[in-house]
């Protein structure tokens, strides 16, 4: 049996109990203190049932944020890894076209640019 509710079966019983009493009398006094007595553990019962829930919630949510700030760094990384990615396919497949761009020597035996001769330079490197 809950607490909650065996409490508030003892409430309903004394007030049960004071409907017959006589108002005046010093046993209703008693009565009516200790029926005083268990409303306010009731309430304090429940106010803690409320801050524990609450409690509960707070953790809840927290762990949903952190795990949506998880996911949200996991999809950063990952772009940021495509970039740089996308960033050394790009450097590479520019320099190999450049490369061969460059390389017209075997079509007419001349160097097309300067850059291009510069380039040739550090890439076939002379003895």
């Amino acid at each position: 049996m809950n607490i909650l509710t065996a409490l508030d079966e003892e409430i309903a019983a004394r007030l049960l109990e004071m409907s017959i009493m006589d108002v005046k009398s010093d046993e209703y006094r008693i009565v009516d203190d200790n029926v005083c007595k268990l409303i306010d553990r009731r309430l304090e019962m429940e106010k803690l049932d409320i801050e524990s829930q609450e409690k509960v919630d707070a953790r809840e949510a927290e762990k949903e944020l952190r795990l949506k700030q998880m996911e949200e760094d996991r999809k950063d990384r990952r772009w940021k890894n495509g970039i740089a990615i996308a960033g050394v396919v790009t450097s590479t497949g520019l320099a190999i076209w450049g490369t061969i761009t460059c390389l017209n020597f075997e079509k007419d035996c001349t160097w097309s640019t300067i850059i291009g001769k510069a380039w040739s330079g550090r890439m076939l490197p002379r003895k």
